[in-house]
Parts: C-alpha cells; sequence; structure tokens
C-alpha cells in the first residue's frame, strides 16, 4: 500500500521525518555564549551593621547608673556590672562569686560602700585599662582597628604587648586573637571579632540579666501589671527616648499602651 502525503506536508512517524532518524533530531544546538562587556570593580556597597557594640561603647568611662569603681594606681574608672560580667566570664566571677585572680589586689561589695575593685597596677596600666574597656562595652579596642602602618611603631608595640597580658590576665581570648592579628598586619579582621563580641554579649545580658534583679536599678511596668526589672545603663546607651525619659521622671517606665509580648521584645 503506498502512503500518500500531500504536497507541503510531511509524514511523522516516531523514528524521524518519514521513519528514519536524523542527526538533528537527535541533537541539541547549543548557542554559543554571549560575549559580556568589560566591566569595572563593583560598587561598594554600605551596610548598616547592628549598633549595640557602639551604643554600649558610650557609656565607658560615665558616671552616668556607674555602680562600680575600676581602682588603679590611684586612678579610678567608672563603670557598670551588668556589663562586665556580661562581656567577661572572669569579671562575672569577680563580682558576683567572690573570684581573685592575681589582677585583682583588693575588692569591696558591701551595701553601705560604693563598689570598687583596685587593680594591681604592676600587671595593667591605666591606659591599657581604657582599652580592655572598649572591647568588654564596645566589641574591640580601638588600637586593634588602626591601619597595620599605625602599628608598626616602638609605641604601638609597646601598648599591643601591654594589652596582650591584660587579655592573658583577664582570660580573654577572643582579645588575644585580635592583638594577634593586628601584629600580624591583619587588623582588618578585627571587626568580625567585635561583631562576635558583642553578639555574644548582648545574648548574655539577655539571658543573664533582663528582668532578673541581679545589678537591676530600674523597672519597667506592663500592659497586664507586671514590673520587670532592668538595668538603667543598657537602656540609657540604646534608646535616646528612654534617656530622657529617665531625665525627668522617677518610678517605673510606663509601657502599657502595647501588648506585653511586645513590650518585652522592645526590651529584648
Amino acid at each position: 500500500m503506498l502512503c500518500c502525503v500531500r504536497p507541503g506536508s510531511t509524514a511523522r512517524k516516531k523514528g524521524g521525518v518519514l521513519g528514519f532518524s536524523t542527526w538533528f533530531s537527535r541533537t541539541q544546538v547549543q548557542a554559543p555564549a554571549p560575549v559580556m562587556p568589560p566591566a569595572g570593580k563593583a560598587p561598594l556597597v554600605d551596610i548598616i551593621t547592628a549598633r549595640f557594640g557602639k551604643d554600649l561603647n558610650t557609656l565607658v568611662g560615665s558616671h552616668d547608673d556607674a555602680d562600680v569603681e575600676l581602682r588603679i594606681g590611684g586612678r579610678a574608672v567608672p563603670a557598670h556590672r551588668v556589663v562586665l560580667c556580661a562581656a567577661s566570664e572572669l569579671w562575672n566571677g569577680i563580682l558576683t562569686a567572690g573570684v581573685h585572680p592575681a589582677i585583682v589586689l583588693s575588692m569591696t561589695t558591701t551595701v553601705d560602700q560604693p563598689v570598687y575593685v583596685e587593680l594591681n597596677p604592676s600587671l595593667i596600666g591605666y591606659n591599657t585599662l581604657l582599652q580592655c574597656l572598649e572591647y568588654w562595652y564596645g566589641g574591640m579596642a580601638e588600637i586593634l582597628m588602626r591601619h597595620p602602618l599605625l602599628l608598626t611603631t616602638p609605641v604601638a608595640h609597646t601598648e599591643l604587648a601591654a594589652l596582650e597580658d591584660a587579655a592573658k590576665h583577664f582570660e580573654a581570648t577572643p582579645l588575644l586573637e585580635a592583638v594577634k592579628n593586628a601584629r600580624d598586619g591583619r587588623s582588618e579582621l578585627n571587626p568580625s571579632i567585635g561583631t562576635h563580641q558583642s553578639d555574644a554579649t548582648g545574648a548574655r545580658l539577655v539571658q543573664c540579666f533582663l528582668g532578673r534583679q541581679l545589678f537591676a536599678d530600674a523597672q519597667v511596668e506592663l500592659q497586664d501589671g507586671r514590673k520587670i526589672p532592668v538595668h538603667r545603663a543598657i537602656l540609657r546607651s540604646r534608646s535616646a527616648a528612654i534617656r530622657g525619659l529617665f531625665a525627668c521622671y522617677e518610678g517605673p517606665l510606663q509601657m502599657t499602651d502595647a501588648a506585653p509580648d511586645v513590650a518585652l521584645a522592645a526590651l529584648q
């Protein structure tokens, strides 16, 4: 039987045209990739990172709501126990469990006297203490984020050596790593260490101190009547509005307009 095919039409079967397989029925032709025009460097993008460390760093050396005095060689620096304990396991032991490392000469925590800690001047100097406070509060000491060329001077070498010794005495492993980076000309790695340190401090503040009486010096009243213990220094550093409220009003802060879970989330 003859197969009739109309003019202009094609009979197709499973095997290809008129039953015969063809090469291009089995092969897909790939179009060549377009040629990309030459491009310059990618544009710089400004990224707004968390401000927690920067906000806490404003409290370094501030008398506002300070509840401990760090004394060294006849000089004193005000500080905040809640920040020190959240930023350093050793400080937490010193201020809450009576741990007495070699770097601490004496201290008092009696109710009727100001809390002070006398540090050993043979193990840490005043300027090094301030650099450690920058690390505990802000996540990183400023000297460790300078351009490598600024850290090649004899003065910088002396400062780095003193900071390294202090980091060992306070068992601050991230600070030791940051000092090593600065010495090796890799200070650009230290902001990441600082961010991690600030995040860890913030997490411990929430986990160990939010809503607890330890070192608390204020209260926030919620919609359901609960009064949450808080720390004025932390809230003041984080919010200009709350800073103004603390300056103008006595008694618990009112957060009764928002649902309790929303207010607690804001405190966190």
